[in-house]
């Protein structure tokens, strides 16, 4: 077992990178075939093989790179090792099985029951694990959802493919994979340490500042300028103001229209400079926090009584 926590955490930024990796490509792989069924008349047999087996080899990589993250964790449990191998396990299974089947009914079961039957399966053991109240409303809604799901598909007919079904299992997978990175990644953020630098340098004030700003100006340039039709043309040119972008595709020709936009492209750049400052000043608060804790354990280790 790996002790040493440079290394470990290397281990774990590299496991989060490939898994990331994964589950974007299955989110690609999930559009790819979501476009296949959308914009062929009839379904391209071979590609949505190539496309199905892809998605699930993906989600299967992606979780046995979580297996292996929580395996070097210290705040988990063994059992999370063994649930997501189990589910690498499972959707490696659906990838093989799309590779053999033939495009029919039985195709789109196997592979839509089986994925649903993961998502189940892990709903239930979250539920189970973070025994919260809102834990137990959300994760029961989508188990209550997803067994609604399973139930349908396995009434259909297993003759003839059933294109409906074919889209809302592919749009099941998007959803569900884009919803498993954000979780993911938002789970990495100490927001207690973030939330703390937003007050301290006001950056909830002045975001607000400048939407009040777009919101007022975009109606101004939507009434007053010839050259902005719409109220989302004047939002988007706020927008391309406030990044400095400059896109061209709008202009104002008024002197409170130029003027206006000067306003706007100055607060614009306060906001970026503040965001910046937020990010480097939360860098610096969770690397002196790591770093606080380091120190503590190779101290508390040194104090340990030799044996």
């Amino acid at each position: 077992m790996i002790k040493n926590p440079v290394t470990l955490r290397r281990i774990r930024s590299t496991l989060s990178a490939v898994y990331a990796a994964f589950i974007s490509a299955a989110m690609v792989f999930a559009l790819f075939s979501l476009v296949n069924v959308l914009l062929v008349d009839t379904i391209d047999a071979t590609r949505l093989k190539v496309f199905s087996f892809a998605m699930m080899l993906a989600l299967a990589l992606s979780r046995l790179c979580i297996a292996f993250y929580n395996k070097y964790g210290s705040d988990t449990h063994k059992i999370d090792f063994w649930k997501n191998i189990g589910f690498s396990i499972t959707y490696l299974g659906i990838a093989i099985s799309a590779l053999i089947l033939p495009i029919t009914g039985i195709f789109i079961k196997v592979i839509g029951i089986g994925y649903l039957a993961t998502i189940f399966a892990n709903r239930i053991c979250i539920m189970f694990e973070r025994k919260k109240v809102g834990s137990y409303i959300f994760n029961g809604f989508l188990v209550a959802l997803v067994l609604f799901l399973i139930v349908d598909m396995s009434l259909s007919d297993s003759n003839a493919i059933d294109a409906e079904a074919m889209l809302l299992f592919v749009f099941v997978i998007l959803i569900m994979s884009l919803l498993e990175i954000l979780a993911f990644a938002f789970s990495k953020i100490q927001l207690r340490g973030l939330l703390k630098i937003i007050r301290k340098t006001y950056v909830f004030e002045i975001v607000y500042g400048l939407i009040v700003l777009m919101v007022a100006f975009s109606f101004y340039f939507y009434i007053m300028e010839d050259g902005i039709k719409t109220f989302g043309d004047g939002l988007w040119y706020c927008f391309a103001i406030i990044t400095t972008i400059g896109f061209g595709d709008f202009t104002v020709h008024s002197v409170v229209g130029r003027i206006l936009s000067v306003i706007l492209g100055v607060y614009g750049i306060i906001v970026v400079a503040s965001i910046t400052s937020v990010i480097v000043n939360y860098y610096n608060e969770v690397k002196s926090t790591t770093s606080d804790g380091e120190t503590i354990d190779r101290d508390e280790d040194e104090n340990k009584p030799k044996e």
